[in-house]
């Protein structure tokens, strides 16, 4: 999946401690099956979340406005 692969890669280009392991696998939940572990990971996914929101409803309110 993507979330581990990434926590791979960033393991092999730098140490990373478990929080940031849990931040990156996490962050795509809940398609990654496991809940975050610190509260650190939560406001990133919920960022993440909040993010994509905007991403993808902002265009669609700017056509449907004009």
């Amino acid at each position: 999946m993507h979330a581990r692969l990434a926590a791979e890669n960033a393991a092999v280009l730098t140490n990373i401690t478990a929080l940031e392991r849990d931040m990156i696998e996490k962050h795509m939940w809940p398609m990654t099956r496991q809940l975050p572990k610190y509260k650190e990971s939560y406001i990133i996914t919920l960022t993440d979340k909040y993010c994509a929101i905007l991403e993808f409803c902002i265009p669609r309110i700017k056509t449907v406005l004009s």
